[in-house]
């Protein structure tokens, strides 16, 4: 049930704690309880809660509710009401007697009843769209009235807190229902805004830097105007939510989908709700928040769609469509808005065919519109339409009439039938003095529209007389300096123009500029705002009528040409300063270059100089540099050339050249015109003076941006000095000088002298200042970075919620309150907490889009900072949204070509390398590029930064020598730019490794990776995780190149790092005992290699589980320790399960052809040849499929193949696969590869078996060049190889050739393998063999014996057939030589 009753309702509700105060026996009498009530009616009139309305006879409303009449309930005198309403007060609420002569009774009256009822009732958000009983009367009174009390006891800082409270909104909402508790917000959000002006106006004082009222109220009103959105949002999605079952209805409408369908019992909350966002939506509009308005009215629509769809309402539709209509007029979107007036015209017509005033009310806005296209024909039709329907309904004595026919006048005139337009003016302006009487606003826009149809008809006595009369009227009601008056005062300057006095209009134009620039004084003038192009439309007015006074001048009167001319160039100056101000300097530059063309034609070089140091000055603040520079060089030259050498104003040019340049990142010419300004300060005022000090700070910022902090230090130390010398060790500015250097001990990174002068500045600023004073802030601010810095991360929130206290005290909205929440920002994301981080970036925005607008460079940065947030969250796509608002602003701002704008090209293309999009992402950059390398010096560290990305794009690309190039320019750009130990060119070193491995180039990978570690250990130490993730790659690139020693080095000193730092499940952690399991395989210590594969694989399983890649990856290593140790079914288990998981996730793929491979040659070992050729076989047939016929795959099973062919001694059909599978490696690999290499070893095999040894030969000499580029001439697989040719050379006969092989490769073996390794000792049993043919047997015999020694060291037993024939051997070399000895 809904609160239907009024005093009667009240006045129950509280008999029950009445009753006790009259006694028990009054508790059954039914004329006392009605005197009670009667007596608390009349408390309540006395407080103001009732009111007496006239509504054709007397009745008494409670405020905001419905009437009751008052002849049902008796009379009491007024003084009994009054006492019985103090007594109910103190006895029931406490209230103090004698307290109710305050202004602030009534309302604090009824915030207890609100207290009350909110402390027992439940209110939550929970809690959508119903109405409580009636006998709840606290909380019915108190939603209704509350905040109206307030506001008229004055109490405008509790009811602001009240209406922005989203416990009292949803209090509000759920006991009035949502279209009056919408309505009573809305209307209680205008009270305050209009109280808060009232009292701004009465002169009360207000503190500096606080929000003036309209910007408070609107702040105020948008809070209020959302929680009463979110409240009537959560009705319908309540609604929507309970007893669908999961099988929502759906409305169709013109085939789009408006909502969701209903029971009938909801349609009318649902109507409810549209109406009450229909008229948040007009709120929001009031406001200005467009996007909220657009968004609340089309919401509205869409249910008032569901709604009243049965119903014959058609009219509220209407009424939403109109005002979407209003909207979008409103932001010059004329089609939109033409099309949502149809749609509500149709539906007023729909409902009232005889035309309403709803329908002349949007007649007269499409009227309006076709007036904006210029369209006069159809305008005047609409017009005249709805200026019929007004005369039927209104009759002529409406304002709305008089209105009407003001907009047909003005189409009258824009035709050209001023006699039909006069008429019209003539009947509005005199509709409009009968209803508003002589001395209205309206009346004075009416003679000021007959003034200008007067000037049109070129009667200009009877225009001057309109605007008079006019003029005195806006006089009267807005005083002499608002813009009305100021326009009247220039359709009369017009006036003056037109009828030939000059002197006359230049008078009135004049008046209008200077108390139009009067107005705009202290006012911040924003960007295309009306009061900037009036301002500007004034100065062209005096303009023009100087310049016509100066072509009357006679060229005589020299005295007074130039005195004009001045006066013109001066003119354009100012409008240049305005412009300025306005911060639209595309409009400074042209004002000032038509002044500077005045003064040229003077030929005054002074003020010549002094526009072109404007014009670079607005030209740096576009950030267009290379404008600004060569104003500034040409300011510079005049100003030369016309004034003494020491002269100041050389040294502000000078000054302004250093700043420019420094931004172009030109920074040896910004530091000689420096230190050119400064030397020119020193002579003129001495070393020993601000100004000085001034460009002596900017040597030290360029000091400190070089790196050269003991420089820096010396520059700002000396300023402090003069400070100190000049004020006193005590004053504000030695403790802003400290301020300054603090921040370069910071950037020294010496933190503790930084917290030193920050606490000294301090400690003056605390002792001059109050305790809650900006600069104080600004400073805490400062101690805050370097607690961040310290790691003492709950210092620095400290700190910092100390100096954003202060900062939203005395600024509110203020560059320095934004800093101070994103330095919160950057705390937060120092801790990972990106949530917060994000959060506190948001606030900045906000704050940044209130004070510069939403198009504001500053805005920008802070939305860069949080995409950069977004990034890290992973938020990829909201990270590109949030780029491009970046972009446009700065487009907009700076050009399209600015630096900024190059910054965020650069990362949108990092993000684009992210999700693969390599095309746009190489746009980016190379753009990007573009304008680094256009205004920036050559070797800037833009570019470098640049370069890096672009090769990381080459490397996803796999063009890996252009990502070389890349990498390699990036080096030396930084190495130049930061210096060789700076730990960004590690970080490129590093790229460069892992690219250089990419592109088989290992030994200048090794290099590369020994810089990035060389540096990383300088900077971080040994125990650095980024050490031992280098040194990780850097053991990897020692295995490829067979350098084991040194690869289990660098391996296990990585591992040890990463095992006290890195967690089990770390994927580095288990890639590093991966490595070095391999590394130890080729080391032959396979037990130690299983023991690191085994931990591998543990780490992989714990993270990824048992069927994941990666395990498959480990599993094919164990399995190849199983190969290497002989247990084949254990390898096969291995195998096949890596298989198995290969397949369940890739399918067909490369690594599965690789399992079949392997499996294929252990079923060769096992002699199951049909099983091995059937596993080749698949092997084959999934690189032919998934490679291509060309694939390097398909080399792999061919040159297996071939093995199998070959120990079954089929040398045709095996030579036909290895020469196949060489010639794929050379396709795919080159002509240097080492996979060309082995193919060519096993060519080389067959044509040594079929006894042509020429080929084999050539095959090895071939694969000889190759390891040797590739691997170096100490490389055990070069020794391998001269083994091989010593052995063809030996069957060839060539016995020389042969031992020089041999001994070639019995130098690398012995360095390779150790001095007594198996090979050693096979490499000296094929020499002695030479020796033996050459007939030697005393070195052959020599040879034999050692490689006996070494293979029983090995453990070979007498019957291996290697020791077997070296036994044989030495026999009979033994027998030979004893044979000799005896003959001899």
């Amino acid at each position: 049930p809904s609160v239907s009753g009024s005093t009667a309702a009240i006045a129950s509700a509280v008999l029950r704690y009445a009753i006790a105060s009259l006694g028990a026996d009054a508790a059954g009498s039914e004329e006392q309880l009605d005197a009670v009530g009667d007596l608390f009616r009349g408390c309540l009139l006395s407080m103001g809660v009732l009111q007496v309305e006239e509504t054709g006879r007397q009745s008494v409303a409670v405020v905001g509710a419905s009437t009751y009449r008052p002849e049902e309930l008796l009379s009491f005198p007024h003084d009994t009401h009054w006492r019985y309403g103090l007594y109910l007060a103190s006895t029931e609420f406490g209230w103090p007697q004698g307290s109710a002569s305050s202004p602030g009774w009534a309302g604090d009256f009824v915030q207890k009843l609100f207290r009350r009822v909110a402390l027992s009732q439940d209110y939550s958000e929970d809690v959508a769209g119903s109405i409580p009983d009636g006998n709840n009367t606290y909380g019915w009174y108190a939603a209704r009235n509350l905040p109206h009390h307030m506001i008229q006891a004055s109490q405008l800082e509790e009811v602001e807190k009240l209406l922005t409270d989203l416990a009292f909104v949803n209090f509000r909402m759920q006991t009035c229902g949502p279209m009056l508790g919408t309505t009573l917000h809305i209307s209680d959000c205008n009270k305050f805004s209009h109280r808060l002006s009232s009292r701004d106006d009465d002169g009360t004082d207000t503190t500096e830097g606080e929000s003036t009222s309209e910007e408070r109220s609107k702040k105020a009103s948008c809070m209020a105007f959302k929680f009463a959105s979110l409240y009537v949002h959560r009705i319908v999605r309540k609604l929507g939510n309970e007893g669908r079952d999961g099988k929502d209805g759906v409305i169709e409408d013109d085939d789009e989908t408006v909502g969701t369908a209903y029971s009938p019992s909801e349609l009318a909350i649902v109507g409810a709700v549209g109406h009450s966002l229909h008229l948040l939506g007009v709120a929001f509009g009031e406001i200005h928040r467009p996007n909220d308005e657009i968004i609340h009215y089309e919401e509205a629509l869409n249910l008032k769609k569901i709604a009243l769809r049965e119903a014959d309402d058609h009219g509220s539709i209407a009424d939403t469509l109109h005002c979407i209509g209003i909207h979008h007029q409103s932001q010059g979107e004329f089609f939109a808005a033409m099309s949502c007036y149809d749609k509500a015209l149709r539906l007023y017509k729909f409902k009232n065919a005889d035309g309403s005033l709803k329908m002349s009310r949007t007649l007269h806005n499409i009227a309006v519109i076709y007036c904006e296209r210029s369209e006069f024909d159809v305008a005047l039709t609409c017009f005249e339409q709805s200026l019929q329907m007004r005369l039927s309904r209104l009759g002529e004595t409406d304002k709305s009439v008089a209105d009407t026919r003001c907009w047909i006048g003005k189409v009258y005139r824009e035709r050209g039938e001023y006699k039909a337009a006069l008429d019209c003016f003539q009947k509005a302006f005199e509709a409009k003095e009968a209803i508003l009487g002589p001395d209205h606003l309206d009346v004075a826009e009416a003679l000021q529209n007959i003034g200008i149809l007067y000037d049109d008809m070129e009667e200009y006595e009877d225009s001057l007389d309109c605007y008079r009369r006019s003029l005195l009227i806006r006089r009267s009601q807005l005083g002499d300096r608002h813009e009305d008056v100021c326009e009247v005062l220039s359709c009369m300057a017009n006036v003056y123009h037109a009828a030939g006095e000059i002197d006359k209009g230049l008078e009135f134009f004049t008046l209008a500029l200077r108390l139009r620039d009067l107005n705009l004084k202290q006012t911040k003038i924003k960007k295309g705002s009306r009061e900037l192009k009036n301002m500007l439309q004034s100065y062209e007015d005096v303009y023009v009528l100087t310049k016509a006074k100066l072509d009357e001048i006679e060229s005589s009167d020299k005295e007074q040409y130039l005195e004009i001319k001045d006066k013109l160039a001066v003119l354009r100056l100012k409008q240049g300063n305005l412009c300025d101000r306005a911060n639209e300097y595309t409009k400074t530059i042209k004002c000032y270059l038509k002044s500077l063309e005045v003064r040229k034609d003077m030929g005054d070089h002074k003020n010549m100089g002094n526009m072109l140091n404007l014009m670079g000055i607005a030209h740096a603040k576009r950030k267009h540099y290379r404008r600004a520079m060569k104003c500034f060089n040409d300011a510079v030259k005049l100003r030369k050339a016309v004034l003494p050498e020491d002269h100041l104003d050389i040294a502000e040019t000078l000054h302004n050249i250093g700043h420019c340049s420094a931004k172009q990142g030109k920074m040896d010419r910004a530091m000689e015109a420096y230190k050119e300004s400064y030397d020119i300060k020193s002579r003129a005022l001495g070393i020993d003076t601000l100004s000085a000090v001034k460009t002596l700070h900017c040597i030290g910022m360029l000091h400190e941006q070089d790196g050269e902090y003991e420089e820096a230090q010396k520059c700002y130390e000396k300023a402090l000095d003069v400070r100190r010398a000049s004020l006193g060790n005590y004053h504000l500015e030695v403790a802003y000088s400290l301020h300054s250097l603090a921040k370069i001990f910071k950037r020294q990174n010496d933190l503790q002298e930084a917290k030193a002068c920050l606490t000294e500045s301090l400690e003056i600023k605390r002792a001059k200042l109050p305790a809650n004073h900006v600069s104080i802030a600004e400073s805490l601010h400062q101690m805050a970075l370097i607690h961040n810095e310290n790691g003492k991360k709950e210092e620095a929130l400290h700190c910092l919620r100390t100096a954003l206290s202060a900062c939203e005290s005395k600024l509110g909205n203020h560059p320095l309150t934004a800093e101070v929440l994103e330095s919160f920002s950057d705390v937060y994301e120092s801790r990972g907490d990106y949530s917060n981080s994000l959060d506190f970036l948001n606030k900045a925005l906000d704050m940044k889009e209130l004070m510069y607008g939403e198009e504001s460079l500053s805005r920008s940065d802070t939305l860069y900072a949080i995409g950069k947030i977004q990034e890290k969250m992973g938020d990829l796509d909201g990270t590109l949204l949030t780029f491009k608002e970046v972009m446009e602003i700065r487009k907009a701002v700076s050009g399209i070509n600015s630096l900024g704008v190059a910054a965020v090209l650069n990362d949108v293309g990092v993000v684009q390398l992210r999700r693969k999009e390599y095309e746009i992402a190489l746009r980016c950059f190379e753009d990007s590029m573009e304008v680094w390398q256009a205004q920036l010096e050559d070797g800037h560290e833009f570019i470098g930064e640049t370069l890096v990305n672009m090769g990381e794009l080459n490397s996803a690309k796999m063009d890996f020598a252009a990502a070389v190039e890349n990498y390699v320019e990036a080096v030396d750009i930084f190495k130049e730019r930061r210096g060789a130990t700076d730990i960004s060119v590690a970080y490129v070193y590093n790229k460069l490794g892992e690219t250089l491995v990419r592109l088989e180039e290992y030994n200048n990978a090794v290099e590369a990776y020994q810089q990035c570690l060389s540096i990383r250990t300088l900077a971080l130490g040994t125990e650095s995780l980024q050490v031992a993730s280098v040194k990780s790659d850097l053991g990897s690139v020692y295995h490829i190149l067979g350098r084991h020693e040194q690869a289990q080095e660098c391996l296990d000193e990585s591992l040890r790092v990463m095992k006290d730092k890195v967690r089990v499940s770390d994927d580095k952690l288990a890639d590093t005992q991966f490595t070095l399991g391999k590394v130890l395989m080729k080391l032959k210590r396979r037990d130690e290699a299983f023991a690191h594969f085994e931990d591998a694989l543990k780490l992989r399983k714990k993270r990824y589980g048992d069927e994941d890649l990666l395990v498959a990856n480990v599993l094919g290593e164990m399995g190849s320790i199983y190969d290497g140790r002989r247990d084949y079914q254990k390898a096969l288990s291995c195998y096949n399960e890596c298989l198995r998981v290969r397949q369940m996730h890739l399918g067909n793929c490369e690594s599965v052809g690789d399992m079949f491979l392997k499996i294929g040659s252990i079923d060769q070992i096992l002699e199951d040849i049909e099983s091995a050729l059937e596993n080749f076989s698949s092997a084959l047939g999934i690189y032919k499929s998934v490679l291509g016929e060309e694939s390097p795959g398909i080399a792999k099973v061919l040159n297996s193949m071939g093995i199998i062919y070959d120990a079954q001694n089929d040398l045709h059909t095996a030579l036909k696969y290895y020469k196949e599978a060489h010639r794929l490696r050379k396709t795919n690999f080159g002509e240097d590869s080492m996979k060309v290499a082995g193919s060519l070893d096993s060519i080389a095999g067959i044509y040594q078996k079929q006894s042509q040894n020429e080929k084999a030969l050539k095959c090895l000499k071939e694969a000889l060049r190759i390891r040797t580029l590739k691997l170096g001439k100490g490389h055990v697989e070069v020794g391998t190889t001269l083994f091989g040719m010593g052995i063809v050379f030996s069957e060839m006969g060539d016995l020389d050739k042969a031992e020089e092989c041999y001994n070639a490769a019995l130098r690398v073996r012995k360095k390779g393998h150790g001095e007594s390794s198996i090979e050693v000792a096979q490499t000296l049993h094929n020499l002695g063999s030479v020796h033996a043919m050459k007939e030697d047997y005393s070195e052959a015999l020599q040879c034999w014996r050692n490689s006996l020694g070494m293979c029983r060291e090995a453990g070979l037993a007498d019957d291996h057939h290697m020791v077997a024939t070296t036994l044989k051997n030495i026999d009979i070399a033994a027998n030979y030589l004893e044979d000799q000895e005896q003959h001899f």
